[in-house]
Formats: C-alpha cells, structure tokens, sequence
C-alpha cells in the first residue's frame, strides 16, 4: 500500500522588509510539508493574495506601511474576521505585552506571536504553523515573559497605593 503524503501547509508571507520577506519565503520553502503560495509587502497586498493563494496561514509583520504602527495586527483582526479558520502568525521584532494583548483580544485560537530571531530556527517557525493550523496557539518565551513582567509591574504599583493600615 503506497504511503499518502498528507497536503503541504499553504502559507502566505506578508512582510515590508525585503530581506525578511525573502528570507521567511526561503526558510520555509526548505521545509517538507510546508508551501509558501505567496507573497505580499504590505497590507494593501494582503486581501488580494489572500483570494488568489488560499492560505492556510498568514504569516505577517506588525509594523508596515502606511504608520509602521500595528498595521500587522489590524489586517489579522480583519483577516480573522472575514477568514476565521485561516491561521495567524505575528513575526515582529517587538516583545512587547502591549502588542501581544492587542493581537490576542478576540482570542488565541490559531494565533502565534513569534520574534523575527526564530526565522533562524525554521524549527519553531514551523511548528507555531503547525500549532494554528491546528487551531492552537504560540506565544515566544520573550513575549510571555514580557507578559509577566507586565503583570508584575501593575501589581507591585497597587501595592504602592496602600496606606500603612491597608498593608
């Protein structure tokens, strides 16, 4: 009985940055069971590709034109929006908790926040793809990290708050 291959993963790159941009499109492409369908610099690119390429996964920066703000993370809430089982991975070179909660307020469920260091373990970069398409999620060790810090800082300020008696 011949083995059957199972269907490659089809994964959509979305970064403004050349360089990136090309480098995730090459890691991946190196990896058995992953496709990368297409490519876009922007999120002006972005809805188009995704109606010609049919992703499974978008993985996608937070900063890019027009503000180089959270351009990343507006085109993933619409993204999920209009395509609700396409999977999302945020490649940024931001830990911050600020970014992560926003990318993360409608929910985790096929989501990933990774760092853009991890394009240098396709590894990790492959497996948050896996994980979403799947419906899971991922978040980078830097960002909870960053996430608990966060959460540390707020409760140490209430703290400060306290008069002697209330302590």
């Amino acid at each position: 009985m011949p083995d059957i291959e199972a269907p490659a993963i089809r994964v959509l790159v979305v970064d403004d940055d050349y360089l990136v941009r090309e480098g995730a499109r090459s890691v991946l492409s190196s990896v058995p069971g992953v496709e990368v369908v297409g490519l876009a610099a922007n999120p002006a690119e972005l809805a188009a590709a995704i109606l010609e390429t049919s992703p499974q996964v978008v993985v996608l920066d937070i900063r890019m034109p027009p503000t180089y703000r959270m351009e990343g993370i507006e085109a993933a809430h619409r993204i999920r929006a209009e395509h609700p089982s396409l999977g999302v991975v945020i490649l940024s070179q931001h830990a911050d908790p600020e970014y992560a909660l926003e990318f993360l307020r409608d929910g985790s469920s096929g989501r990933a926040y990774l760092l853009k260091e991890r394009l240098g373990d396709p590894a990790q970069l492959v497996e948050a793809i896996k994980e979403v398409v799947a419906g899971g999620s991922v978040l980078d060790p830097k960002v909870v990290d960053g996430l608990l810090e966060a959460q540390r800082r707020r409760a140490h300020s209430r703290l400060q708050g306290l008069t002697e008696r209330e302590h």
